[in-house]
């Protein structure tokens, strides 16, 4: 189970989370979406989002996921996860919450058969006013217009599109 978190990035909540999901039989993993970094000091998610030079430097560190990206590290964390003795089948689960939840989606709509996602993307955290977050045919809630604007939701829609999906 590929386990992508929010914005705050990987974090003692997202260890518990996989804890979580070892403990039902799931082998988890939970990266480190900001690599690219090198090392970074942790946000506190409390007041993240107040502090103007926190919320500057989450910005920047989050700016660098694009799409691609995100399908392409998804691949080889799905590559890790399926080459693990402790691992059967040919595809993984991926579930997160906020930007977590988006990269899932876009990981299962950009991978194809490889990855089954799910995720969630607050409504309000999205800015999307139009209407109450839709069930996917992905295997979670999906609101294309929540995806950073249309453009990203327009290419969520191609890769469901490709991998044989209906999107919303």
């Amino acid at each position: 189970m590929l386990v992508l978190p929010d914005a705050g990035g990987a974090r003692e909540t997202f260890r518990q989370m996989g804890d979580r999901l070892a403990s039902m039989g799931y082998v988890a993993l939970i990266p480190d979406i900001y690599y690219r970094a090198g090392e970074w000091a942790p946000f506190d998610v409390a007041t993240v989002f107040t502090d103007k030079q926190e919320r500057a430097r989450l910005s920047s560190l989050a700016s660098v996921l694009t799409n691609d990206r995100i399908i392409a590290d998804s691949g080889a964390y799905a590559d890790f996860l399926l080459a693990r003795p402790e691992v059967t089948g040919s595809t993984i689960g991926t579930t997160g919450y906020c930007l977590g939840g988006r990269m899932s989606l876009i990981a299962a709509g950009g991978l194809g058969r490889k990855i089954a996602g799910g995720g969630v993307v607050p409504r309000r955290q999205a800015g999307c006013r139009r209407r109450p977050i839709e069930p996917s045919p992905l295997g979670g809630p999906y609101h294309r217009h929540g995806l950073r604007g249309r453009r990203q939701g327009r290419r969520l829609v191609h890769h469901c599109r490709a991998a044989g999906k209906r999107a919303h």
